[in-house]
């Protein structure tokens, strides 16, 4: 596959934002600057997803299935001097229909050489797709 080529960015604590605000632009190539190469996805119980093409297209694949996405973070914390970053979050989701739902969620990032190397996020999207 092609591999969205882009420069570099260190997750840090001030830094999650823009990742979140990338997200909710569905700005691929300023997402895939926070991901490891070899970056591992886990969606709640769902199996893992490997590398960050594959990560970015399963990001924008959720956000194109609705018609709007917006992370509210809540809090954001920085484990073990960084190694570990904790994101509570309220997703909100609007359907291509208008209407918007909004559900809690929480991201555990594991950070190696300042990149996303392990993404696990819980939310519960079921109310989303009823």
């Amino acid at each position: 596959g092609g591999t969205v080529m882009s420069e570099k960015t260190t997750l840090t604590v001030e830094t999650v934002p823009d990742l979140f605000a990338a997200t909710d632009a569905q700005d691929a190539e300023r997402m895939a600057g926070y991901f490891h190469d070899d970056v591992v996805l886990i969606s709640g119980n769902g199996d893992p997803i490997h590398g960050v093409d594959n990560h970015v297209a399963t990001l924008t694949g959720f956000a194109a299935e609705l018609g709007g996405l917006r992370h509210e973070l809540h809090k954001v914390w920085s484990v073990e001097d960084g190694k570990y970053i904790v994101i509570v979050m309220t997703v909100h989701c609007t359907r291509k229909d208008g209407t918007t739902v909004s559900v809690p969620g929480v991201d555990v990032l594991e950070v190696e050489d300042g990149l996303i190397r392990l993404y696990q996020t819980y939310m519960d999207a079921a109310p989303v797709f009823a």
